[in-house]
């Protein structure tokens, strides 16, 4: 038996593109969503050093 098959997968940690930075990011979340009208609109993420640098708050926890 191999090595990879008898290591359990770890968690899933999704990757996100940082809007802010530039870069991908394992803590990336939603902070808005761009409506356009015409065209695709966008989803814009920031990475938690970003959203504190910044300011961001993300869209799940606005009020």
């Amino acid at each position: 038996m191999s090595q990879a098959e008898s290591t359990p997968p770890g968690p899933v940690r999704p990757i996100a593109y940082c809007n802010w930075h530039q870069g991908l990011s394992d803590t990336a979340r939603l902070i808005r969503v761009e409506e356009a009208a015409t065209g695709p609109g966008g989803l814009l993420y920031a990475c938690d050093l970003c959203q504190q640098k910044h300011g961001l708050t993300p869209l799940a926890d606005q009020t």
